[in-house]
């Protein structure tokens, strides 16, 4: 006779699944992609920078790199208070940054 009970580990599974089937509803009311206009604005923006630091860095760009980093930080600190923890450092990796954008930005000629 062949008894059918639950484990432990399905249930683990399942709790897992959870929120991945959250996130698939919510990127389907975002668009196919997946991504809002903001995101891919904000995305074309950090790559428009990339190039400029590539074709010609500029004191000014220093600052605005700094500016974004720091408007970023603060909606994901006051919004997503938990990436501060994050294993990765998603968020803590800005301070860093920061630092050495402050550096370039006192080095850069005027």
């Amino acid at each position: 006779m062949s008894v059918t009970r639950s484990t432990p580990r399905a249930g683990a599974w399942a709790a897992l699944a959870r929120p991945a089937r959250r996130r698939a509803r919510a990127h389907a009311r975002q668009g196919a992609a997946g991504f809002s206009l903001v995101e891919v604005l904000v995305a074309m923006l950090v790559v428009a920078m990339g190039i400029a630091t590539l074709v010609g860095p500029r004191r000014a760009l220093w600052l605005a790199q700094a500016v974004l980093i720091l408007a970023y930080t603060a909606i994901i600190t006051v919004f997503l208070p938990e990436q501060w923890l994050h294993p990765y450092g998603a968020v803590v990796k800005n301070v860093p940054i920061l630092a050495l954008l402050l550096v370039l930005h006192q080095l850069e000629k005027r």
